[in-house]
């Protein structure tokens, strides 16, 4: 497996994010682990809901992805199973539910270390067009004091900012 990159301004130095990524016929396979000390998580959240607004603000890992220029997708899973899904139309501006997750599936775990997870995902949910898929799979992990960020592509910028489309990249 690979690790994600840190973003330069993390807090936690020793915290690592494995990843392995296939781009399949139909789908998208995701896999990670967390290595962290210790989980920043919380229950108020829904387990396999795709409206858990707000869980970014605790351990998530989460995944990007579009086709083509424009709208992109956004999938979150927590240590605790939790997730969340969203279509982005403007970066910080314009958003809409994710009308279906086709036959994708998320999962998150607590392990020892910290946490893993996998995403599968269905292609038919990706918007834009073309064979291709671009995209980033992020980290954020710590508390809000303490937090930390990863990415496959991390910005260079003093703080992270993982709604950059310019900044997907190409999925083989």
């Amino acid at each position: 497996m690979k690790n994600l990159k840190p973003h330069r301004n993390n807090p936690d130095k020793e915290a690592r994010v494995e990843y392995r990524i296939e781009n399949q016929q139909d789908f998208i396979y995701l896999w990670f682990e967390v290595k962290v000390s210790k989980s920043h998580v919380s229950k108020k959240f829904e387990s396999e809901s795709t409206d858990n607004w707000g869980l970014w603000d605790f351990d998530v890992v989460e995944v990007f992805l579009q086709k083509s220029p424009g709208n992109y997708i956004e999938l979150q899973t927590s240590p605790l199973n939790q997730w969340f899904s969203l279509e982005i139309i403007k970066p910080r501006e314009e958003t809409a539910p994710l009308k279906s997750l086709g036959k994708s599936k998320i999962h998150g775990q607590l392990t020892e270390k910290g946490f893993q997870g996998e995403f599968i995902i269905d292609k038919s949910i990706i918007p834009g067009v073309g064979p291709n898929i671009y995209g980033n799979l992020t980290a954020c992990l710590g508390s809000q004091e303490q937090r930390s960020y990863y990415a496959l592509n991390i910005n260079k910028e003093d703080c992270a900012d993982f709604h950059r489309p310019e900044l997907f990249l190409k999925l083989d």
